[in-house]
C-alpha cells in the first residue's frame, strides 16, 4: 500500500477534496496535510514500542515499566488515549495475534484498553487481524455501554477480507445466536445506527454513490452479506433500503449471486431468506445474466427438493417459483427443473394445534397482538390475504396460531425483544397512526408466522375463488399480494409526480391568462390558450433519441402556494390516450371518434395491475394468472352489446407502485407500460429504471416521470415505434379529453367549467393527421362513438 494512502487511513494525514482553482494548476488532485495530534501520537508510540522491544514487552508492561506508565491509572489512560490507540495498531502489526489488552491483567484497565483497541480497528490493515481480534469483538459486544460502538467499528471494516470481516460476522457472530436472541440486539442496533446516520446508513447509501461495476468480487460479496443481514431489521427503512442496495450491487456483480445465495439459503430468519431470493431475482431480471440465472435456478430447486420443509413460507416458495419462470422465459431452464415445483404440497403438520385460552391471553399481552377484529389492525386488515382459505379454517383460529408461532415457536416469549418493542411503541405509538416503517420485532414475527400459515393452508386446504372470477390461466402464486417491494424499480424514484412543471417530454404549457385582462368566466369561455394537440404530439429529441408521446395526464393551475383554501384559481387538465387499431379498420375507427366527448371513461382503458413487478411485465405469472380484460375498465355508460369498442386496443397498461409497505418509495403512483402487443417480437426487456429496452441496446418505451419531475407519461422511440406498428399491421389513434375550470371560491358559487376533446392519428409515413378541437358545455353531450363499429 502506498505510504500516503496508509497515512491517510491511519489518520496521520488528512486528505482534503480539491478546491476550485482558477488556473487549474493542481488539476483534480486532492491536498494532503498533517494531522498534527495523531502524528505526534504516532512518533511517541513508535519510540516507546522500539524501546520496549529492547527490554521485552513483558517487562515494559510490568508495574514501573515503560508502557505500564501509559495505563497505570485511569487518569493516565485518559491522558494517553491517543498514544494507546496508535500503540494497539503498531503491536498488532509487529506481533501477529497479539492485542494490546492481552498485555495487562487488571480487568478494569483491560476493559478500557479493549475499547481503545477496538475503536482503532479502522486504522489497521486487514492482515493484522487474527482470531484474538475476534475475541475482543465478542468482549466488546458483551459490554452494554460499548456494544453499539463495537458493531459500528467492525461493520466499518467488514467489507474487506480479514479474520473479522463480513464472513466472520455472518458465520461466527450472527448465525451463532438463536433467532430471537439475535434480534433482541441486532434490530435495536440497526435502528439506532440508521437513526444516528451511523455505519449502517453509510454502508447502504454508499452503494448508490460508487461505480459498482468496478468493485472487486470479494468486496461485493462481503458488502452484500452485510446488507442482507440488515434486512433482518424490524425497522422497514433499514430492511427496504438495504434490499435496494443489495439489488444494485448484485445487478452490477451477478457472478457474486451464487455465493451469496448459498451463504443465506439456510438462514433461520425467514425475512432474510425471503429478501435474499428476492434481491437475487430482481438483480438477475435487470442484468439478464443467463449463465447465472441457470445456475441459481438449479441451485434453488436442488435445495428445495432436498428439504422442502425448510421453505415452509409462502413468499419464499413464490420467489423460488418466479426465479424458475425467469429461466423458463429465457429458455435456459435446467432440464431437471419444474417451474411449479414449489406449488406442490409440502409434508407438514396438519391439522394445526391451537393454544389454550390462558396462553392466548398471556401471549397476546406480551406480543401486543389480539386475534380479534376490534383489537388488532393486523388481524382486521393484514390477515385478509388468508381469505381464500377461511371457508375451511376460521380467521380467529388463524390469528391464534400466528400468535402461538410468533411467541412460543420463534422464541419471542423468552427473549429481550419486548424491550425494543416497548421502546418503539412508546416513541412512535401503535396501530395505523404510527409511521409504517416503525414496526416491532413482534410484528415482524407475526408477518413471518402468517406467511408460514399461508404455506400450510396452500398445502392442505383447497383455495376458494370468488364466484365472479374467471378461470385462472395459470396456477396463481400463493400470496401474490404480499410481495411488498418491487426489486426491479430504481432507487432514485422522484419524490413528487409534478404535472404543472415543464419537462422535456411535455414542453407546451397552458396559458392560464391574466386576471386583469379576463374574468374567470371569460377565461373559461375562451377557446384558445390551451396546448394544441400538434404541439403535445410533436416528436421531442432527448438523449440522442426522438421520442413520441403516447399517453399523458398533465395539468396546470395558477394557485399560489400561500393562498387561502377558499381563494379561486384556474386549472386546465388534459388526458391524452392512444389506441391501436388494425390498418384495415382505421378509417371507420377514426370516423367513429370524430367530434366526440370522451368524458365519463366510455372508451376502453388499459389494464391496471396491482401487484406485478415492472421487470416481470409482461411475461411473469403476476401478469398472466387472470385474463387481462379482468383488470380493465372503460365502456362506462355504453351498451357494449350494441356498440363494439374492441377495435380500439389501449396502447398502454398501468402498474401500481405502492409505498405503504416499501419504505424506499417517496410516493405511491401509477407506472405506465406499453401494451403487450409491442412485446410480440421478444426483443424488449426491462431496463432497470423507467422503461423497456432492446435486449442489448437502447430503451424504446419509457415513463420518465418515475425518475424525473414531470407528468406521468408513456413515450416511445419515434422511429422504432413506427416500424413496430407497421410490422404488427396496426395504426395509432390518439384521443384528447380536457377541461378548463375554476376551483376554490365560495361554496355556493357554481364552478365555471368547460370540456373539450380532439383526436389525431399517426400516418404510415410518421406524420400526424389532427382533427378539430371541439368544446362541450355539458359533460354528457356527444358521449359514445359516432357509428356502430
Amino acid at each position: 500500500m502506498p505510504v500516503l494512502e496508509w497515512l491517510v487511513r491511519a489518520d496521520l494525514l488528512i486528505e482534503d477534496a480539491p478546491a476550485p482553482n482558477i488556473d487549474n494548476l493542481l488539476g483534480d488532485e486532492s491536498v494532503i496535510r498533517p494531522a498534527f495530534e495523531r502524528l505526534g501520537d504516532f512518533f511517541i508510540a513508535s519510540e516507546l514500542l522500539e524501546r520496549s522491544n529492547q527490554t521485552g514487552l513483558d517487562v515494559a508492561c510490568e508495574s514501573g515499566g515503560l508502557l505500564h506508565a501509559l495505563w497505570k491509572d485511569f487518569d493516565a489512560l485518559e491522558q494517553n488515549r491517543g498514544v494507546l490507540a496508535v500503540l494497539s495498531v503498531l503491536i498488532s502489526k509487529q506481533c501477529f495475534g497479539l492485542e494490546l489488552p492481552d498485555l495487562v491483567d487488571d480487568e478494569s484497565i483491560r476493559s478500557s484498553l479493549l475499547k481503545i483497541t477496538v475503536r482503532a480497528f479502522p486504522s489497521r490493515t486487514p492482515d493484522t487481524f487474527s482470531s484474538k481480534s475476534g475475541f475482543l469483538v465478542w468482549e466488546g459486544l458483551k459490554q452494554r455501554d460499548f456494544s453499539f460502538w463495537t458493531m459500528e467499528t467492525i461493520l466499518a471494516i467488514a467489507w474487506q477480507s480479514s479474520e473479522i470481516d463480513a464472513i466472520w460476522i455472518d458465520e461466527r457472530l450472527l448465525k451463532q445466536q438463536s433467532f430471537a436472541e439475535r434480534d433482541a440486539f441486532w434490530c435495536g442496533y440497526l435502528h439506532e445506527s440508521f437513526e444516528s446516520s451511523g455505519t449502517v446508513l453509510r454502508l447502504i447509501d454508499a452503494v448508490f454513490e460508487l461505480p459498482l461495476g468496478q468493485l472487486d468480487s470479494e468486496i461485493a460479496e462481503r458488502w452484500t452479506t452485510l446488507l442482507l443481514w440488515f434486512t433482518a431489521a424490524a425497522d422497514r427503512r433499514v430492511k427496504d433500503r438495504a434490499t435496494r442496495a443489495t439489488v444494485a450491487i448484485l445487478t452490477a456483480q451477478p457472478k457474486v449471486i451464487p455465493k451469496v445465495l448459498q451463504r443465506f439459503i439456510g438462514c433461520d430468519d425467514d425475512e432474510v431468506t425471503e429478501r435474499v431470493i428476492l434481491s437475487c431475482y430482481g438483480a438477475l431480471i435487470v442484468s439478464r445474466d443467463t449463465d447465472i440465472i441457470s445456475i441459481v435456478t438449479g441451485m434453488l430447486q436442488k435445495v428445495y427438493r432436498y428439504n422442502p420443509e425448510a421453505f415452509d413460507n409462502a413468499l419464499i416458495r413464490d420467489h423460488i417459483r418466479c426465479m424458475s419462470e425467469l429461466a423458463q422465459e429465457l429458455n435456459i431452464l435446467p432440464e431437471d427443473c419444474d417451474p411449479e415445483l414449489t406449488m406442490q404440497p409440502i409434508s407438514s403438520e396438519w391439522p394445526l394445534k391451537l393454544p389454550s385460552e390462558d396462553q392466548i391471553e398471556a401471549w397476546g399481552e406480551l406480543l401486543h397482538f389480539r386475534p380479534d377484529e376490534f383489537m388488532s389492525d393486523f388481524f382486521k386488515y393484514s390477515m385478509n390475504c388468508l381469505g381464500p382459505w377461511e371457508h375451511a379454517w376460521k380467521k380467529k383460529n388463524m390469528g391464534e396460531w400466528i400468535l402461538q408461532r410468533a411467541t412460543r415457536d420463534f422464541g419471542y416469549e423468552n427473549s429481550r425483544c419486548n424491550r425494543y418493542d416497548a421502546y418503539m411503541l412508546g416513541k412512535y405509538g401503535g396501530g395505523r397512526s404510527k409511521p409504517t416503517w416503525a414496526e416491532r420485532i413482534g410484528k415482524k414475527y407475526q408477518w413471518i408466522a402468517m406467511y408460514q400459515l399461508a404455506s400450510r393452508l396452500h398445502d392442505h386446504v383447497e383455495r376458494k375463488r370468488d364466484s365472479w372470477c374467471e378461470e385462472s390461466l395459470r396456477t396463481p402464486l400463493i400470496l401474490l399480494e404480499e410481495r411488498k417491494i418491487d426489486p426491479t424499480l430504481p432507487a432514485d424514484i422522484v419524490e413528487k409526480n409534478k404535472s404543472g412543471v415543464e419537462s422535456w417530454w411535455m414542453k407546451s404549457l397552458s396559458d392560464l391568462g391574466s386576471t386583469e385582462i379576463h374574468s374567470d368566466e371569460e377565461w373559461v369561455a375562451k377557446e384558445d390558450g390551451i396546448p394544441t394537440l400538434e404541439e403535445l404530439l410533436s416528436v421531442v429529441e432527448h438523449g440522442g433519441q426522438n421520442w413520441r408521446l403516447l399517453v399523458s395526464y398533465p395539468s396546470w393551475e395558477n394557485r399560489n402556494e400561500d393562498a387561502d383554501w377558499s381563494d379561486p384559481y384556474r386549472q386546465v387538465w388534459i388526458h391524452i390516450e392512444s389506441y391501436l387499431v388494425p390498418k384495415q379498420k382505421i378509417a371507420i375507427a377514426y370516423d367513429g371518434l370524430r367530434r366526440r366527448n370522451f368524458f365519463g371513461q366510455w372508451m376502453p382503458v388499459g389494464a391496471t395491475w396491482p401487484y406485478g413487478f415492472a421487470g416481470e411485465y409482461p411475461w411473469g405469472t403476476s401478469f398472466n394468472t387472470d385474463p387481462e380484460e379482468s383488470y380493465r375498465q372503460g365502456g362506462v355508460g355504453i351498451d357494449l352489446s350494441v356498440t363494439d369498442l374492441s377495435v380500439y386496443e389501449p396502447c398502454w397498461n398501468e402498474l401500481v407502485v405502492g409505498c405503504e409497505y416499501d419504505a424506499t418509495l417517496p410516493r405511491s403512483s401509477l407506472f405506465w407500460v406499453p401494451a403487450r402487443a409491442f412485446f410480440s417480437f421478444k426483443d424488449l426487456w426491462w431496463d432497470g429504471r423507467d422503461g423497456y429496452r432492446f435486449v442489448n441496446g437502447k430503451t424504446i418505451f419509457r415513463d420518465p416521470s418515475i425518475t424525473e419531475a414531470g407528468p406521468a407519461s408513456l413515450i416511445a422511440d419515434a422511429d422504432d415505434f413506427l416500424n413496430r406498428l407497421n410490422k404488427l399491421g396496426l395504426c395509432l389513434i390518439w384521443t384528447l379529453l380536457g377541461e378548463k375550470r375554476i376551483l376554490g371560491g365560495s361554496l355556493d358559487r357554481q364552478t365555471p367549467q368547460r370540456t373539450f376533446s380532439q383526436i389525431a392519428r399517426l400516418k404510415e409515413n410518421g406524420s400526424l393527421h389532427v382533427g378539430e378541437r371541439v368544446f362541450f358545455d355539458d359533460y354528457d353531450k356527444g358521449r359514445g362513438p359516432n357509428t356502430i363499429l
